[in-house]
């Protein structure tokens, strides 16, 4: 997911984040965090709303860098 950021791919770090929501595979605080940074350079608000109402459940939302990434996002 960070490679596809990096490189301008936000679209691609989407498909592979949702396929990895779709497998099941428990997201930790780097890949919200990479997901977030494409939130906010693609401008998609509501997949981040959605991304922030899964780190609320995940209980990551006290963590600084994640916060950080939060507020970068919106």
């Amino acid at each position: 997911i960070a490679a596809y950021c990096q490189n301008g791919n936000g679209k691609e770090a989407f498909e592979l984040f949702h396929e990895m929501q779709l497998k099941g595979v428990i997201q930790d605080k780097v890949t919200l965090v990479t997901i977030l940074d494409a939130c906010a350079r693609l401008a998609t608000l509501v997949e981040g709303m959605e991304i922030h109402a899964s780190i609320i459940d995940i209980g990551f939302q006290a963590n600084v860098v994640v916060g950080n990434a939060l507020v970068n996002m919106y």
